[in-house]
């Protein structure tokens, strides 16, 4: 690695452990981007990009945890999911980072998911041959995880419901997009939509769509969420050079996020109603919560091997 490089790499990796769920490039605040390059799979945005607040958190962060060393919870060093560069951008321009959420919970409506399975979220973050900076984001990675209580949201029924498969209840998140927010206002954003599978509901049903995605802003610090919702904090718990990366471990937050409705549930969306009327859903922002724990690597390009 060029250690010349590091502060950069650290204030990007940063950046992108705040970076767990969010909205598209059209609903950024502020959002000044050019417009976004697309390759197949992979979702782009491309406009100039402020870290100067994250930058101020990391050297904080560091001011505080300089003796401390977290091992990851994760397997860290495999890069083979990094996003493909586009052709005529140079690898060292380009960063390849992972954001692995491995634990926490997202409280929404009238129900709050654990996050019991590991989430991975590869990015490319550089400098294109014209000297745009870009992010790329390539496939998510996420595996479906049970919601106590099955469709019933009720977790003392959960010994009747996981028994029966049309009462059983799974989450899985599906990545729609990436984009950044050149204001510095906010640190960036990833769009999702969250799957509901169970038979019953049909393949399509989700909360939330690709126009109208989730949207989620967390961050390393202290929120400023609209009432009921009183601020809360996150922290970056360690951040170290291992090897060739950058690794930073800690807690991202947001509740002062808003949460759509359900989409596409039964036969001819018959049963979207309901799955919002159970779910309360939708639910105004300042009555929703996510908290994420956190492993990002960062690596330069041309320290990964093919």
């Amino acid at each position: 690695m060029h250690m010349t490089r590091v502060p950069k790499i650290i204030a990007i990796c940063a950046a992108a452990a705040a970076v767990a769920l969010g909205v598209t490039q059209a609903s950024a605040v502020g959002a000044t981007a050019a417009p976004a390059r697309h390759q197949a799979g992979q979702a782009a945005v491309t406009g100039p990009m402020s870290l100067r607040w994250i930058r101020d958190a990391v050297a904080e962060a560091r001011a505080d945890h300089a003796g401390s060393r977290v091992r990851p919870s994760v397997k860290i060093g495999d890069f083979s999911s990094c996003p493909t560069l586009p052709s005529g951008d140079q690898a060292d321009n380009f960063l390849c980072i992972l954001i692995h959420i491995t634990g926490g919970e997202l409280q929404m409506g009238n129900s709050t998911q654990i996050i019991s399975r590991d989430m991975t979220i590869p990015l490319a973050d550089g400098t294109d041959s014209a000297g745009n900076s870009v992010l790329l984001a390539g496939t998510m990675t996420s595996e479906p995880m049970p919601v106590l209580g099955g469709i019933f949201l009720a977790p003392l029924a959960n010994q009747v419901t996981e028994k029966d498969p049309n009462l059983r209840l799974q989450v899985k998140p599906v990545l729609t997009g990436v984009a950044v927010d050149p204001t510095g206002a906010t640190l960036g954003f990833l769009s999702q939509k969250i799957k509901l599978i169970n038979p019953v509901f049909r393949k399509h049903c989700s909360i939330g769509t690709r126009p109208d995605p989730v949207t989620v802003d967390p961050t390393f610090g202290t929120t400023n969420p609209p009432p009921p919702n009183q601020p809360i904090s996150g922290s970056i718990n360690s951040l170290q050079e291992i090897g060739n990366e950058i690794v930073i471990i800690g807690t991202v937050v947001d509740n002062a996020f808003a949460a759509p409705g359900a989409a596409s549930c039964g036969p001819a969306g018959s049963l979207s109603t309901p799955v919002d009327l159970v779910g309360g859903l939708p639910s105004a922002a300042g009555t929703n919560t996510a908290i994420f724990q956190v492993t990002v690597e960062a690596i330069e390009y041309t320290n990964i091997s093919s």
